[in-house]
């Protein structure tokens, strides 16, 4: 039950309220650059396709260079920070 949402049917005035704060708090977000440029998905003008671009580019820049590629897909936050406080314990820090 912990990934349970309820379900509720919210009026014109509140998804209203809801798209005003959405708004504030993104422009809030990036005017204190709070959010990574890797952040793509939700942000306007920028697409998940931007994230795929730019994790395309860093590969042909290591291949090119004859470097190592690593790359961990991770879709839970719990599971990401555990990851990224292992590669700081382990000095992989240049590549997160």
């Amino acid at each position: 039950m912990s990934n349970y949402r309820s379900i509720t049917i919210l009026t014109s005035s509140s998804k209203s309220f809801e798209k005003v704060m959405l708004t504030r708090l993104l422009k809030h977000l990036t005017d204190h650059n709070i959010l990574r440029k890797e952040h793509c998905g939700f942000r306007t003008k920028l697409k998940t396709d931007n994230a795929t671009y730019q994790l395309t580019i860093q590969i042909l820049y290591a291949l090119n260079n004859n470097l190592l590629i690593s790359v961990i897909f991770c879709n839970s936050k719990r599971h990401l920070t555990v990851l990224i406080t292992k590669f700081y314990y382990l000095n992989l820090n240049s590549v997160v």
